[in-house]
């Protein structure tokens, strides 16, 4: 490091010494024109002889103080910028041989990581700003995109950001490899392969459906309810459709599901509900998940309510494994708040999930086999709107 006395450069040595001595040279020289024009006056006119001299010898006295005044002035300066020079010299020593503390050296890297953190927040507030006034964009979907590290999503009365578990393994179903087939249907597909296929799931709220329609219209997939539990009553209850269903999709030849969805609030409320399931099961061949479905009642009060979120995953496991053990796969259905407020995340990694999350991407760090994209569907054989979905077959995940 250089440093110079006083925050300023110092000139090169002798520069301004100069600039005096040429000066001086040129006074001299001044002063020897003086005395020839002296002598040539005093040869020609004599009888102003005494003022002449008189002049004379003032010039001369006048050009020796000025010369004396400039000799006196470099001298001071060239000891005031010996004096600078050898200060800075000093100086720079001082900081080559200076050894800096632990301390000294956490304060200085707090003085910058706080200089970074504010122009960083300023250029967060920038984009935050930019971001936001894009048509359409949307308060939580812009910051769903800052925090990508986090699962964001909005509680009753505030927001919960979940830091993402970077020890997992991430989900596929991105949007560079989500297309729309010719019935603006969502399909995953990798290197120009499709690898998912279309599926709907349905209850006795679609009424009859016309699974041979169904089938013709392309969908290769469904997953039915097969019962559920009152969240008043707590009474189980099987699907009014169900059989209606299974028989119905089976025979048009589309591989078939079910999902029954829970309000138990004990573990034996919880082998009940996988009894039953197993129960309506027998019959026939499933060969998709049996999933549970786990979803917060936002219209009423419900009796599993009381739940915290260590009780209800074990609840929902005490299901998952009675399923896993009659042979079927397990499966959970939810959205983000159902994984991630009202589960315990790291509990239920290794069970498959069935995603539901109604845009145009899926928001899910973690693997899924399947995603609801759509409540509001149009699908031949089922009135009114239907449940479309991207199905991930098993072998190809």
């Amino acid at each position: 490091m250089k440093i110079c006395a006083k925050g300023e450069w110092i000139l090169e040595p002798g520069m301004e010494i100069r600039e005096e001595h040429k000066k001086e040279t040129e006074q001299r020289e001044a002063h020897e024109q003086a005395l020839r024009r002296y002598k040539e006056r005093k040869g020609k006119k004599s009888r102003n002889k005494a003022g002449t001299l008189l002049a004379v010898w003032f010039i001369t006295l006048l050009v020796a103080a000025v010369v004396i005044t400039v000799l006196v002035m470099l001298l001071r300066q060239e000891k005031k910028d010996r004096a600078e020079a050898e200060a800075a010299v000093a100086e720079l020593q001082r900081i080559e041989s200076e050894k800096y503390t632990q301390e000294m050296v956490d304060e200085m890297l707090a003085e910058v990581i706080a200089d970074s953190s504010e122009e960083q927040r300023q250029i967060i507030k920038d984009e935050l700003r930019l971001a936001l006034e894009e048509p359409g964009a949307g308060m939580t979907t812009t910051l769903r995109d800052f925090y990508s590290d986090y699962v964001f999503y909005q509680i009753p009365g505030g927001y919960r950001f979940v830091p993402v578990d970077e020890s997992r393994q991430k989900n596929d179903l991105t949007r560079e490899h989500l297309q729309k087939d010719s019935n603006g249907w969502y399909q995953y597909v990798v290197d120009g392969e499709v690898r998912s296929v279309p599926m709907i799931d349905v209850s006795q709220f679609q009424e009859e459906v016309d699974w041979q329609k169904v089938a013709d219209a392309g969908i290769k997939a469904a997953m039915l309810r097969v019962g559920y539990r009152g969240y008043g009553s707590g009474k189980l209850m099987i699907d009014e459709c169900f059989e209606a269903n299974v028989q119905g999709a089976l025979e048009a030849g589309i591989d078939v599901g079910v999902y029954f969805f829970t309000q138990a609030i004990s573990d034996e409320e919880a082998h009940e509900e996988a009894a039953l399931v197993i129960e309506q099961l027998e019959p026939y061949e499933i060969k998709l998940p049996v999933a549970i479905d786990v979803e917060r009642i936002t219209t009423d009060t419900a009796r599993a309510d009381a739940l915290d979120q260590a009780a209800r995953t074990r609840y929902v496991i005490t299901f998952l494994e009675d399923i896993r053990e009659a042979g079927y796969t397990p499966m959970i259905y939810g959205g983000v708040y159902s994984f991630f407020e009202m589960l315990d995340p790291a509990q239920i990694r290794e069970y498959p999930v069935w995603y539901a999350f109604y845009d145009n991407y899926i928001y899910y760090p973690y693997p899924v086999q399947g995603w609801q994209y759509s409540e509001k569907a149009s699908v031949p054989g089922v009135k009114g709107a239907a449940d479309l979905n991207l199905w991930v077959p098993m072998e190809q995940e």
